[in-house]
């Protein structure tokens, strides 16, 4: 069954996503050869486009770097335990969406102990990278760039919401530099909490919601503003 607004995806967010998920894996490259693959720097790089692909659900181009990403993590214990615990979580989701429910069930029983043994109060390392990526595109200036900025800081939302990190002390303070952040394309007050409530990715399509906030941040071409009518302070999806 699709996500809700699945429907509602334009031909410039999904070029968009695609883009921005080809300028990080270049980057992972760029790091890979400049730290080494076992490096935390290449590890993190690593993890963040892994859990990309999780978000716009290319599950099979994230099994791989997931489980590379295991493999670096536990040569450096406890340091890589977050990236770990992260890692094994997004593995047994990946395996959950393309069925092969034995392997799901063996990396979801390792994930458990991993995840309780990770400090809640941290910041989180996805979350992190996801940010500084968005603001990386955000200071390049260019509307290209600007949208791929924009495409990542709703990803780092995304991750917010559909992970709960949000209802942590750190999480909370993250949610709120996001907010301050759209408000820089307009999106406040009830545009806002109306983004806020449907970026939980089990329930909507991440391109669809995409498409959506590149409208009401101005940032779509016309021919997506012929059928998505904007009206004051409130996102139209219709």
């Amino acid at each position: 069954m699709a996500k809700t607004f699945f429907a509602k995806r334009i031909p410039k967010g999904t070029e968009i996503t695609a883009k921005t998920l080809a300028c990080v894996l270049k980057r992972l490259r760029k790091t890979e050869k400049r730290h080494g693959q076992m490096s935390r720097k290449t590890l993190v790089a690593s993890l963040l486009l892994a859990a990309m692909y999780c978000v716009v659900e290319r599950y099979e181009e994230a099994e791989p770097l997931l489980k590379r990403c295991i493999a670096t993590a536990k040569n450096r214990l406890p340091q890589n335990a977050d990236a770990l615990s992260w890692a094994n979580a997004l593995l047994a989701e990946a395996y959950g969406a393309m069925n092969p429910i034995p392997e799901a069930m063996m990396v979801s029983s390792e994930a458990k102990p991993l995840s309780r043994a990770i400090d809640p109060s941290a910041p989180d390392p996805v979350f992190e990278a996801l940010w500084h990526l968005a603001m990386s595109f955000e200071a390049k200036g260019d509307t290209e760039n600007r949208q791929r900025g924009v495409a990542v800081a709703l990803m780092a939302l995304c991750w917010s919401i559909t992970r709960g990190l949000y209802r942590t002390q750190w999480g909370a303070q993250a949610l709120d530099y996001l907010r301050l952040h759209f408000s820089s394309y307009g999106i406040v007050l009830d545009e806002w909490n109306w983004l806020v409530k449907h970026a939980h990715l089990t329930k909507y399509d991440f391109i669809g919601l995409l498409s959506i906030v590149l409208y009401n941040a101005d940032l779509s071409p016309v021919s997506a503003k012929s059928w998505m009518k904007r009206e004051p302070r409130v996102i139209e999806v219709r």
